[in-house]
């Protein structure tokens, strides 16, 4: 009896892990989308860099997402800090100030309580950009490629192609 897959990956399979490594550094993350023209004028895709000007589609420079786009861009934005708790626990200072020391008015007290915490490590964001491009567009629709920027992908274009067989 086979193994059952879990849909949502805690840590990345061992052969797909092999494969990356196999490629090397020379392969590019994209996707094509065919994006009707009346969410681009809504204004949908504005945070990816895809807007409608003098009734056509436009693309701005590559951005960084911003932190409120989800969980993935925010890290990406400002990166994060991974509790340790595999790390023996460190002792930690904090310091408050009690405006009403036993019910006193004008009794200020500062008080430090010492606790012991896990260890954590920061991570620096990794700043990937966005890169936009429009592959095919007409009036009602387009084919945009949104690719991790700073590559080649993104600037490429469909000579001679027709809408016919999307």
């Amino acid at each position: 009896m086979s193994k059952k897959r879990s849909r949502y990956l805690r840590k990345v399979p061992h052969f797909v892990e092999a494969k990356l490594h196999s490629l090397g550094d020379g392969f590019n993350v994209a996707v094509v989308k065919r994006i009707p023209a009346v969410d681009v004028q809504n204004g949908q895709y504005t945070h990816v860099g895809l807007t409608w000007e003098n009734n056509q589609f436009a693309v701005k420079p590559p951005c960084v997402l911003s932190s409120a786009q989800g969980k993935y861009a925010r890290f990406n934005a400002e990166g994060q800090e991974i509790v340790r708790r595999d790390l023996p626990k460190i002792e930690k200072s904090i310091t408050f100030t009690n405006p009403r020391l036993f019910g006193i008015p004008g009794n200020v007290c500062q008080i430090t309580q010492i606790r012991q915490v896990y260890q954590r490590e920061p991570l620096s964001p990794r700043r990937h950009v966005i890169e936009t491009s429009v592959l095919l567009g007409k009036e009602d629709t387009c084919i945009a490629l949104f690719g991790i920027g700073g590559h080649s992908l993104a600037r490429h274009r469909i000579p001679n192609a027709s809408f016919s067989s999307l």
